[in-house]
């Protein structure tokens, strides 16, 4: 197995203002070299687990638990999908700890999925209701959503209507998340 993933320091021009800071948190969470894509599935996952979940009335912590029990789900199944398709792919015989490699390669879904879990839980702490939870985690996602499109046109030197068009992307999925919610509630 790899080692935990360390503050990619060097991809990004010294500074120390806000944005260089900020930008060297986003790579160290979206780190390259451990299956960003997948953070980004389980970013949008989560979000439209908890757009689909606000439909159903329930108390907060009901709600934290439905969608964190659901992204184990669906961890469990993409890592089980690769294992599976690294077998045809390969011809791979199936093993323990190739099992055990693939799972943790793609836990990176929970890096995606952490930050709106965070939110809920902290918003149940505090006493919110299901309503509040769901709201917290779903704007959560949102925003995390575009400061890792922000993060990622600002690494490629994206600037001007690049930068625009980058973010719009973010948008979109957000505006698509947040509508599952409307449609069902």
């Amino acid at each position: 197995m790899t080692d935990l993933p360390q503050l990619p320091l060097d991809r990004v021009e010294s500074g120390n203002s806000a944005v260089d800071r900020v930008l060297k948190v986003v790579l160290w969470w979206m780190d390259s070299e451990h299956n960003p894509d997948s953070a980004v599935y389980g970013l949008i996952t989560v979000g439209a687990v908890i757009a689909t979940e606000s439909a159903h009335a329930g108390s907060a912590w009901r709600e934290v638990l439905a969608v964190t029990v659901v992204l184990v789900l669906y961890w469990l199944a993409h890592a089980y999908s690769t294992f599976l398709g690294r077998r045809f792919t390969e011809g791979s015989a199936l093993g323990l700890s190739s099992a055990a490699e693939t799972a943790y390669h793609e836990f990176a879904v929970f890096r995606g999925a952490a930050l709106p879990i965070i939110a809920m839980a902290v918003a149940a702490l505090f006493g919110a209701g299901s309503e509040a939870v769901d709201v917290a985690g779903l704007v959560t996602t949102v925003v995390v959503l575009l400061i890792f499109e922000l993060a990622a046109g600002l690494r490629t030197r994206l600037t001007g209507l690049g930068l625009i068009g980058q973010l719009a992307i973010g948008v979109g999925f957000g505006v698509a998340i947040v509508s599952v919610r409307s449609i069902l509630g």
